[in-house]
């Protein structure tokens, strides 16, 4: 019996190292399935033995085939930084379940939704299964990760070093309180690093309020005069040169804080702060 089936698919027939063919030639005595060699361009499986046994194995492999033809495999991008977040749990209980899991449920198991390794570098996540269900999933995951950007902005603010400690307050009661207010992450560096950039997480209008507060606790503090200067955002990395070698030096020269806007914000207004 002859079983045209896509050349492209007889590994998956055959299955890793040929454990299909060992599962069918020992569930019936005598069978025989001759498949091309890897040279041939023939899409043509030849099953022999007991006419009852062709008839059953030739039924199985069509249904396979039927699966394999409706079967789609995609790539979404969407960047690595943010794939931790669809693992989030959706919530706090005993049984939460994580985000990605929710979109899975709605899907039978044939649908596969594979992550890259972190260690990977890549974006590309892969969905594989029914071409209805791989369509359908993707559109799932585009929502919910324009949510998690929406959500997990991030942006990034210059406050003299010595202001840092009255952001956090004592026992950190300072910055809990602003965290609450403006439902954001903040993100101080360590007292024994160089740097003055504070990082703030949430949703972007949040952020940039945020932001304002922190500048406004430092002016509170110290007599600041600040000013924004339009330079296009294409010369924002020559100023700020190699590692900031450039920027710093202009910081340390006139004794003032030159803060660059995020990148995704694509805005050509540079901070000159000083006190």
């Amino acid at each position: 019996c002859a079983l045209p089936i896509s050349q492209s698919n007889h590994g998956r027939i055959i299955g890793n190292k040929g454990a299909n063919l060992k599962i069918y030639q020992t569930k019936y005595e005598g069978l025989n399935i001759r498949l091309p060699n890897s040279s041939e361009t023939s899409d043509i499986i030849k099953i022999e033995g007991r006419p009852e046994d062709v008839a059953e194995v030739y039924k199985e492999m069509l249904e396979q085939a039927a699966k394999f033809a409706n079967e789609a495999t995609e790539s979404v991008v969407f960047e690595q930084k943010y794939h931790k977040f669809f693992f989030q749990k959706v919530d706090r209980s005993e049984n939460a379940v994580d985000r990605i899991s929710l979109i899975r449920k709605q899907y039978p198991e044939s649908l596969n939704i594979q992550f890259p390794n972190r260690d990977s570098g890549s974006d590309a996540i892969t969905v594989r299964g029914p071409k209805q269900f791989v369509a359908a999933s993707i559109k799932d995951m585009k929502a919910l990760y324009q949510e998690i950007v929406g959500n997990n902005y991030t942006g990034s603010v210059l406050i003299m070093k010595q202001f840092h400690r009255t952001i956090i307050g004592k026992g950190g009661a300072s910055i809990q309180k602003i965290k609450g207010e403006f439902d954001v992450q903040i993100d101080i560096p360590n007292p024994d690093d160089d740097t003055q950039l504070i990082r703030i997480t949430g949703k972007k209008e949040n952020v940039e309020k945020c932001k304002q507060r922190l500048r406004k606790i430092e002016s509170e503090q110290a007599n600041i005069v600040e000013e924004s200067v339009q330079i296009s955002q294409k010369l924002h990395s020559q100023l700020i040169g190699k590692k900031g070698a450039q920027i710093n030096e202009l910081r340390a020269k006139y004794s003032v804080m030159i803060q660059f806007p995020d990148k995704a914000d694509k805005s050509d207004a540079v901070m000159i702060r000083a006190s």
